[in-house]
């Protein structure tokens, strides 16, 4: 049987598996049409994909009828590229089984950012492991010009460090941190309106550092500017109290970092101010999402983690961006997003300790309500993107 549209998987990867189940339940994209081909597996043993995918048709490695099923396809599309793939897509070029004109690349900020930073050490894109670069990757680099990425900032990066004019699908996926449906609308629907309930009833304010954990430095950059802050504070703040929420693996044996945190606590009780800094590790998908749900802001990292911010927005939250990172072009493509520019000079407790979030519920659900209606514009725009590709 002929299927029009071929995915080229890592069975390890889950940002594949969602990348398809957005495609089919977001975008409607037609399921009959599609087939999943695993490269680096034998059976659906150990496939991590979600209960929406197990319809769909499934090749392996071991499958004879595999290479013919990509021959006849429209379209072959890889998630992300890296040296394992990137070789996979090779070897079907020269046995005849692909042609690199109908080869689609969903390329994600991890590796633009890692061929960006190997093009600006070198001149030129040269194999590193460090990189993830190897002959085979720059082969395809060399050769495709089809890429589904946000234009700005990725598609305009791939195109310098490329050298090349590309096709680039300025479109994103929009999957959410439960993939399944019926789960996600379960936690949306009544676990966060129970959830924001209960924080009517709180004096707290909650801040997430980042989406996921970040070098060290990183949360040292925000910790300075909070002493700072608080040194030359006149103004007092006694209603409510601050909980920074930090991951545990940044922390770990770092005296500095624990020293910044003290001096935090310290000056910020002689200003009146309650702080504390909660450690949060690695979670289960469905406890990340009531993390989520308990934080007022989210300070995002400068690139990375959109999947998650997205969350947090469509939740109501606020983010606050550095206003020159990767991550603050990205949501310019998002207008209406209750996204807060920082810079050096951002007075965080100004902002963090605003009356507004005094009403938590009006607070969510304004922020909600915009975040519904920049996803929803930009979801159109998308949907007809993807139809030009897998219609």
């Amino acid at each position: 049987m002929k299927y029009r549209h071929v995915f080229l998987l890592s069975s390890a990867n889950q940002h594949g598996y969602l990348f398809v189940d957005s495609l089919l339940n977001k975008y409607g994209v037609n399921r009959e049409e599609i087939a999943l081909f695993f490269y680096d597996n034998k059976s659906r043993e150990g496939l991590i994909f979600p209960n929406t995918l197990l319809d769909l048709r499934i090749y392996f490695m071991s499958d004879p009828h595999a290479p013919e099923v990509i021959r006849d396809a429209d379209t072959v599309t890889i998630n992300s590229l890296q040296p394992e793939n990137a070789k996979v897509a090779v070897d079907l070029q020269k046995s005849g089984y692909l042609a690199y004109e109908k080869l689609y690349i969903r390329i994600t900020d991890d590796e633009v950012d890692r061929w960006n930073k190997n093009y600006q050490d070198n001149g030129v894109l040269t194999e590193s492991a460090e990189s993830l670069i190897d002959e085979n990757v720059l082969e395809v680099l060399s050769i495709v010009k089809n890429f589904i990425c946000l234009d700005r900032p990725w598609g305009r990066l791939l195109k310098s460090v490329t050298g090349r004019k590309l096709n680039i699908i300025s479109a994103v996926p929009f999957a959410h941190v439960i993939p399944d449906q019926a789960s996600y609308e379960f936690f949306d629907e009544i676990v966060r309106k129970s959830i924001v309930r209960q924080m009517t009833n709180e004096s707290i304010v909650r801040v997430l550092f980042f989406t996921k954990s970040k070098p060290i430095r990183d949360s040292i950059v925000i910790l300075k500017q909070l002493i700072k802050e608080l040194l030359f504070m006149k103004r007092q703040f006694r209603k409510k109290s601050i909980e920074f929420l930090v991951w545990k693996k940044s922390r770990i044996k770092n005296p500095l970092l624990c020293l910044l945190e003290f001096l935090c606590l310290i000056l910020a009780r002689l200003k009146g101010i309650k702080i504390s800094f909660i450690e949060v590790s690695s979670l289960p998908k469905e406890s990340y999402l009531l993390m989520l749900y308990r934080c007022h802001y989210l300070i995002f990292q400068k690139r990375g983690g959109l999947g998650a911010a997205n969350e947090f927005l469509r939740h109501g939250g606020q983010v606050l961006v550095n206003s020159k990172s990767l991550n603050f072009e990205v949501f310019d493509n998002f207008p209406g997003l209750q996204v807060v520019s920082i810079n050096n000079d951002f007075k965080y407790f100004d902002h963090l300790m605003d009356d507004r979030v005094n009403d938590v519920a009006q607070y969510f659900d304004k922020n909600r309500a915009s975040a519904k209606l920049a996803f929803d514009k930009a979801k159109s725009e998308y949907h007809k993107a993807y139809n030009e590709i897998y219609g």
